[in-house]
């Protein structure tokens, strides 16, 4: 359901390789490396050596996934495929959205944000959605979209569905989970001594 089509993937290599080929007459000539017409613009990205491995890329969102927000990873991605050469954005989104939408339920079982019209044809899939939309916005500051690196579009329309999006230190401030911050009062109540309980009490 959310996967780039061909044409989008095909669409991002046939860019990376218009960035590095000066003067080329044809998608034909944008195929051909060495003499060797390749039959697809990916490889032959791969062919001039444009692409490379992701697999320190793939290392640090994995370890970020263990410390980093949500909404810091989605802007880590996006600075990096800004600024730096992601081979498969595709495949570091399929494989670390789960970590990079991780405050989007709480965030929206809140209703802070409302869910747009049609979320119930894509029941359980809504805070992937979510995120492409709070993704593209990122982007969006920097003149790109999700197509440019063959990341696939949302499903449903959050247009001014994310009131705080342009301020991101209130945004994060309104990202917790009130049930786990009265736990972790409560936690922190019971180890009190007797004259610190009493001055929580009186306060």
């Amino acid at each position: 359901m959310y996967s780039a089509s061909p044409f989008q993937r095909e669409r991002y290599y046939l860019r990376l390789l218009l960035t590095a080929i000066r003067g080329a007459t044809s998608f034909v000539n944008l195929r051909t490396v060495d003499g060797m017409v390749y039959p697809t613009f990916k490889g032959a990205s791969i062919a001039l050596g444009l692409l490379e491995d992701d697999g320190e890329w793939v290392a640090l969102f994995r370890e970020g996934a263990q410390f980093m927000t949500g909404r810091a990873l989605r802007h880590l991605f996006a600075l990096a495929l800004q600024y730096t050469t992601i081979s498969n954005p595709l495949a570091i989104w399929e494989t670390f959205w789960p970590s990079m939408c991780d405050d989007i339920p709480h965030i929206l079982a809140t209703g802070r944000v409302p869910v747009p019209p049609g979320a119930e044809e894509i029941e359980g899939r809504i805070d992937l959605d979510d995120g492409l939309s709070l993704l593209q916005d990122i982007l969006n500051e920097f003149g790109k979209s999700l197509l440019d690196y063959g990341l696939p579009e949302p499903l449903l329309s959050w247009v001014a569905q994310h009131p705080n999006s342009n301020n991101p230190m209130i945004e994060e401030e309104l990202a917790y989970d009130p049930h786990q911050e009265e736990e972790s009062c409560n936690i922190m109540k019971e180890q009190l001594n007797p004259e610190q309980k009493n001055c929580f009490t009186e306060i």
